[in-house]
């Protein structure tokens, strides 16, 4: 299927996505890239940023939806990202052991792949004391 969209559109519709993510409103970022993934199906970077999106909107399902979906492409590098974002819908869900399956599986990636782990950031709570 072609797209009716150029590259430089597509690119410049996803820099609005993101910026949209950035300043949370993952809401409207949301209804940006599916109007931009029905322009074009397979723009990847648009699903990567509609998954991380559907997180930060709590459409936690979606989210899991859309990893599942991109973890089944052959792209390594991007994931240990997917498999995070996937632990962390599972467990807002209350699917504690789907989450830890799927930080199981971003470990044993990070372990074959020889990538460092990405560090914890600390909480507002733990900022608060220091």
């Amino acid at each position: 299927m072609t797209s009716m969209l150029t590259l430089s559109q597509k690119e410049m519709l996803h820099l609005h996505g993101c910026l949209l993510l950035q300043y949370q409103h993952p809401k409207q970022a949301i209804t940006l890239l599916k109007a931009l993934l029905v322009a074009a199906p397979d723009f990847l970077p648009a699903q990567y940023t509609m998954a991380l999106a559907s997180l930060d909107a709590n459409e936690c399902e979606t989210c899991i939806e859309w990893c599942t979906s991109l973890l089944n492409h052959d792209n390594e590098e991007k994931k240990d990202a997917l498999y995070l974002c996937m632990s962390r819908a599972h467990w807002r869900m209350g699917n504690a052991d789907k989450a830890k399956l799927a930080y199981e599986e971003y470990l044993q990636f990070c372990s074959k792949h020889k990538k460092p782990r990405k560090q914890r950031l600390p909480t507002l709570k733990q900022m608060d004391e220091t």
